[in-house]
């Protein structure tokens, strides 16, 4: 079994599109299963992203849009799992660091589905930047990496803690290295990204006059969550985050190999990866941390679930056992560790049934 996924093929991407079926199945958007999300309510980025396939389609337009969009996600998950893992175990890094996702998924669906894929894309560049020799970036990916920035933020302003974090950490280890004319390149190149999407969007808006309207508006849902919070409040939510649903697992894992990793050149990465992670999860906390915001961490779990699934496979390699064997045993493991995500899910599939 370990073996069929020894080297990529193109099966992979049939069963990449199977997780993510199945996920948005019980999606609020699905037609058979609809109900409005909050945010309908008001514009927002996500009407623009939605907007081709609820012209053509209506409702089933919406979730076919949302199916492409966790299909991205899922894809470029395995590709970054990739950097950790062989093909098999980076398979199942992928699967259940998205079974972890039903945990937060079940409760309601919003506008972090459509921002999953732009905080994918994005690690899995900076994972790729960091495990290159030479730790460079080329030019087209400084322009996708200022797109995604660009779309993340409309859609959640507090999603960039994932730029912050690498970003800061990219500058400090060109400027070691003394490679000015990069950092000008890299500045050069991710604000081009910004810009094809700042651009069309903001001429769209004054033309139908309402750009400011929209500005002020989106203003001011960024800083609404930060209104009233005083330090208990903060250290509550957050600790709250970190408690569900195995969300310690990035942050303990960040902090393990900065340790293990202290004189070593990948230790720029989990340092990024850790200061990401803690931001972002600070942010949820000044929000209130509700389940459907906390899809925004499952990127986070790729690294540490392959890494820990490679050592528990490693360890049952080692009893003797036919690869089919082990690899049976180390799923149904897996699934009972993670059981609170396919529990979920199962409850969430019979309530569609007979609803």
């Amino acid at each position: 079994m370990a073996d069929k996924y020894n080297k990529p093929h193109r099966a992979v991407y049939l069963y990449l599109f199977l997780i993510s079926f199945f996920i948005v199945l019980i999606s609020a958007n699905n037609p058979f299963n609809f109900r409005p999300s909050p945010e309908d309510s008001f514009f927002s980025f996500t009407n623009f992203i939605t907007a081709p396939g609820i012209y053509l389609a209506g409702i089933p337009g919406l979730w076919i849009t949302e199916l492409i969009f966790m299909f991205i996600s899922v894809c470029f998950a395995w590709k970054t799992a990739l950097f950790f893992a062989n093909p098999f175990i980076s398979f199942l890094g992928c699967l259940f660091s998205f079974i972890i996702l039903l945990g937060f998924y079940t409760a309601n669906t919003g506008a972090e589905v459509f921002s999953l894929p732009f905080l994918m894309i994005s690690l899995y560049l900076y994972v790729k930047y960091f495990m290159r020799q030479r730790r460079e970036i080329l030019f087209t990916e400084l322009i996708i990496l200022g797109f995604c920035f660009a779309s993340a933020i409309l859609i959640r302003f507090s999603l960039f803690p994932l730029w912050l974090g690498f970003g800061i950490l990219i500058f400090l280890d060109l400027l070691f290295r003394r490679r000015f004319f990069l950092i000008c390149r890299y500045i050069n190149g991710f604000f081009i990204g910004t810009l094809i999407v700042f651009i069309p969007l903001y001429l769209y808006l004054r033309l139908e006059g309402i750009f400011d309207l929209i500005f002020s508006q989106h203003m001011e849902n960024a800083a609404a969550s930060l209104n009233g919070l005083n330090f208990v409040d903060t250290v509550r939510g957050f600790y709250s985050i970190i408690g569900s649903n195995f969300s310690f697992i990035p942050l303990i894992y960040g902090i393990l190999f900065i340790i293990i990793n202290f004189k070593s050149v990948i230790f720029y990465f989990y340092f990024a990866y850790s200061i990401s992670y803690f931001l972002m999860i600070l942010l949820l906390a000044f929000s209130g941390g509700s389940s459907q915001n906390n899809i925004v961490l499952v990127p986070f779990f790729i690294a540490p679930l392959t890494f820990f699934i490679n050592i528990i496979y490693t360890f049952i390699s080692r009893a003797g056992m036919g690869v089919k064997f082990r690899s049976t045993a180390l799923v149904l493991f897996l699934c009972i560790v993670f059981s609170e995500g396919i529990l979920g899910y199962i409850y969430e599939i019979i309530k569609l049934i007979y609803k």
